[in-house]
């Protein structure tokens, strides 16, 4: 069936609603005409549509995993709070020692200006030679002493060869507390 046939006796518009053209139509639903007192009256039809009322859902409680979660997210927040004042504390330190550091610098340089002027060669030479009654050393009486073999050194560490996987692990948990402490 094409959508031309289908539709073929269809009216549409105004002309739906005369009579005549009604009663030609096939397929068109007749009503009975109404009087006078009848399109006077209100008619209170049920409607077709229903509307059901809503249940009021229980509301449900909190998840012990959102209690969890909460105090778990409460704890990295006080965490993450207290190394921020640490590092605010080590900074402050630092920053005290650093200065503290200058001014030991500063008086070091002094004390070892005055050391140095406090001597001077000339009259310890001339304290050595005339009150003490030292003379200087002639060719003479010098001595040097050759050795066949090389000089050198060997630094032990004993530390280094005891460390554990034990100790690294107690060295790592106390810098750990040192830090959050």
């Amino acid at each position: 069936m094409t959508m031309s046939s289908k539709y073929a006796g269809a009216i549409y518009g105004n002309l739906a609603l005369g009579t005549s053209a009604a009663e030609a139509a096939p397929g068109v639903i007749k009503r009975p005409a109404r009087t006078r007192q009848q399109e006077n009256e209100v008619v209170y039809e049920k409607p077709k549509v229903q509307v059901k009322t809503r249940r009021r859902v229980k509301s449900q409680g909190i998840s012990a995993f959102a209690i969890v979660g909460c105090i778990c997210i409460a704890c990295l927040c006080l965490l993450i709070i207290m190394s921020y004042i640490r590092l605010t504390e080590l900074s402050h330190k630092t920053s005290r020692l650093t200065a503290e550091l200058n001014i030991l610098k500063e008086q070091e340089d002094k004390l070892r200006l005055e050391y140095e002027s406090a001597f001077d060669l000339n009259e310890i030479e001339d304290y050595a030679i005339n009150i003490l009654g030292m003379v200087k050393a002639g060719d003479n009486e010098v001595y040097y002493l050759q050795s066949r073999s090389d000089d050198k050194a060997v630094i032990l560490d004993e530390n280094e060869n005891k460390k554990g996987i034990l100790d690294t692990i107690s060295s790592l948990l106390s810098s750990l507390a040192n830090f959050f402490v």
